[in-house]
């Protein structure tokens, strides 16, 4: 089934989706990449391992045609995989106290489980917000499926993260990383290595006081 992608969010700034998949595709199905879309360089981006989709259409082995400008001129397939696993999605944001709740096959996920949704579909909050909660529209609730192609699956256990025990640092969204990076520099004794990062641990210790403070 056709799983198309914009170039684009709505100020013109680039989305990068189509890096972000292909990162998330690589090695796993790279026979399977449209070979004018082999980048040689996607260390810069972070990979999106998944997509919501409005609707109940997707079901567990179908296959994912990944394109660009699907069903208008231009439409270019870039990559293909198999669906591994669909999950029920439903979504509530509470405007006036920038609140957002998500429940995944009847599971409320925790804060920084919410947080990891977002890294893995490749945005940041304020983004993700803006996608899914447009301001025009006002609207409050959001109900769909949530497509994967990894074995990634929610609610993840608070023993790990989706890349094992560490999350990179450029996984930490843009309007996180002032407020975390000032966070490690003043507390030294948290070790963080240049390849894999800070453990999840320390990250989603960090990330549920981010969030209780800022309901205050």
């Amino acid at each position: 089934m056709i799983c198309n992608f914009m170039l684009q969010h709505p100020d013109k700034a680039k989305t990068h989706f189509v890096e972000k998949v292909l990162k998330s595709l690589k090695g796993v199905s790279e026979k399977s990449i449209n070979k004018q879309f082999q980048f040689e360089d996607l260390d810069e981006f972070v990979p999106k391992h998944h997509t919501l989709r409005k609707g109940n259409r997707w079901r567990k082995d179908m296959i994912i045609h990944f394109y660009i400008n699907a069903r208008q001129k231009g439409a270019t397939e870039f990559a293909k995989s198999s669906c591994t696993l669909v999950q029920n999605t439903y979504m509530k944001f509470q405007r006036d106290i920038n609140l957002l709740e998500v429940w995944i096959d009847g599971h409320k996920l925790s804060p920084h489980n919410i947080n990891f949704l977002i890294i893995n579909d490749g945005l940041t909050y304020r983004r993700f917000v803006e996608f899914f909660f447009p301001l025009s529209y006002n609207l409050q609730e959001w109900e769909g499926q949530l497509i994967h192609w990894t074995k990634l699956k929610y609610p993840i256990s608070g023993k790990a993260s989706p890349s094992g025990r560490y999350i990179a640092l450029s996984q930490v969204p843009y309007d996180q990383k002032e407020v975390f990076f000032n966070y490690l520099e003043n507390n030294p004794s948290i070790s963080v290595s240049g390849i894999k990062g800070v453990s999840y641990e320390h990250y989603s210790a960090w990330y549920d006081e981010w969030i209780r403070q800022r309901k205050h």
